[in-house]
């Protein structure tokens, strides 16, 4: 194969340690995700390079860091069908643009900058939505999020409406740890039949919290010191 994407070669080179020329079009076949990195460009923009990756048939996942995404950008992953997208410190020009893509199912952002989460209201196909960390604190709508939504992590977000959590008929986890709350979450999360694992901090009262559920302490996605089935 031939790419003009650094970025892309880099990863594939290192993917299946054989210089690019010497990689095949099976072995492209069995790409699944790709992970590229944020550059410089003319305008001194952290830009991404997303050439090429239509050469990945199968590609369904990409981890973004480091860049300023704009429509295009948006474009190449609908064209690709792209099922699952982590940013991580990245700005979005225009998250709106974020509902054109259709196919998207998991999405994740972490130390991302972006005006909105309106965006949210627009996804339907989501089971998993992660939020860590939003640069500039914009609210998050519990009623934007879609009520079919398997798992979910708003971590060190500005929440509100939370007692919609309750229409959450199929969530499974539900992660807000050190994030701001506009009410008591108990009434609301015990009435959840499916939820089975709960991520909060210290100070929160989970003393009346069904025993079913799991409560832990620290980022759902890490390795827990500390499990508590109450």
């Amino acid at each position: 194969m031939n790419t003009n994407n650094k970025y892309l070669k880099n990863y594939l080179e290192v993917l299946f340690n054989k210089p690019l020329n010497e990689i095949k079009k099976a072995d492209l076949d069995l790409v699944r995700s790709v992970s590229l990195e944020g550059d410089y460009d003319e305008n001194n923009n952290y830009r991404i390079d997303l050439r090429d990756i239509s050469m990945l048939p199968n590609i369904d996942t990409l981890f973004i860091s480091n860049a300023f995404l704009v429509i295009d950008d948006i474009k190449i992953l609908i064209e690709n069908n792209i099922k699952k997208l982590s940013l991580l410190n990245c700005t979005i020009d225009n998250e709106d643009n974020f509902c054109l893509i259709k196919e998207l199912e998991t999405l994740e952002l972490i130390n991302c900058f972006n005006d909105s989460f309106d965006f949210l209201k627009n996804m339907e196909r989501l089971n998993k939505l992660s939020i860590i960390n939003p640069i500039n604190k914009a609210p998050i709508n519990i009623n934007d999020i879609n009520n079919t939504i398997k798992e979910l992590v708003l971590e060190r977000c500005n929440i509100i409406n939370f007692q919609s959590i309750e229409n959450k008929n199929s969530i499974i986890s539900l992660d807000i740890l050190w994030s701001d709350l506009d009410t008591d979450i108990l009434p609301f999360i015990n009435k959840i039949d499916s939820l089975k694992e709960l991520c909060t901090n210290d100070n929160i009262d989970l003393i009346n919290l069904k025993s079913d559920i799991i409560v832990k302490r620290d980022h759902i996605a890490d390795i827990f010191d500390e499990e508590l089935r109450l």
